[in-house]
């Protein structure tokens, strides 16, 4: 009891002490513009949230493969972050394979959308997978972008597909919200990342445009590690 209640208070402080801040701080600097505060804080959003959320999963006596593949996913999304903050073709390129691994990662933590379904409820799947891949490969295609990298940014696309489609099979299968607002999150860092690439390749930009990038993919990444934390929480109690 005491050391559930240990790890409950090392949550809180991970959370409040260097999650919270640090995306403050990081929200604060790309909506003014102020360039130590992004380089700064930047690096300690999704470290502190990895932290966190390997203290909640270890409070709650939980821990499995697909805490380690969460937690892991997590941890390579702060090594994409440095990545992407450093100038150059292959510090992009790196930070977008470091993200492919959280992704694919994610992934391995996601109940799979082929378990337990008959003939037809797999063909269904497989036919609802393949739409949501043209689609996404059609919005990386309307980037225009050139060459090798372009073909790159079409796989990286890619991955979103697989990642909702898991997550929305299995909300529909276990009849859970968790794993619907898992699918939202995802959904919702796809639209950070398009706005990442509409700024890198072309000639798009919003109002205050990285602030709503940092925005949507701090709460995308937030989102699909909570309800994928609750959900292995409610998976080992079954």
């Amino acid at each position: 009891m005491a050391s559930e209640k240990s790890y409950k208070t090392a949550v809180r402080l991970v959370i409040l002490g260097l999650f919270l801040p640090a995306t403050l701080l990081n929200l604060w600097g790309n909506f003014i513009g102020v360039r130590w505060m992004m380089l700064v804080s930047k690096p300690l959003l999704m470290s502190s949230l990895a932290l966190g959320i390997f203290l909640f999963l270890k409070g709650s006596s939980v821990w499995s493969r697909r805490c380690s593949t969460l937690v892991a996913a997590l941890l390579f999304g702060c090594l994409g972050d440095i990545l992407l903050m450093l100038d150059g073709t292959a510090f992009f390129l790196s930070g977008m394979a470091a993200f492919f691994i959280g992704h694919f990662l994610y992934l391995c933590t996601m109940p799979s959308p082929f378990k337990g379904r008959n003939a037809s409820g797999r063909i269904l799947s497989v036919a609802l997978l393949a739409v949501m891949l043209l689609a996404f490969i059609r919005i990386a295609l309307a980037l225009g972008i050139p060459g090798a990298m372009g073909i790159c940014v079409c796989i990286y696309a890619c991955a979103f597909a697989f990642l909702i489609h898991a997550a929305l099979t299995a909300a529909v299968r276990e009849r859970s919200w968790l794993m619907l607002f898992t699918g939202l999150a995802f959904a919702l860092f796809a639209f950070s990342d398009l706005l990442v690439a509409s700024r890198q390749f072309s000639v798009f930009t919003l109002p205050y445009h990285g602030f709503w990038v940092m925005a949507t993919y701090i709460d995308a990444q937030l989102a699909a590690a909570v309800t994928l934390a609750h959900h292995e929480i409610g998976y080992s109690k079954e």
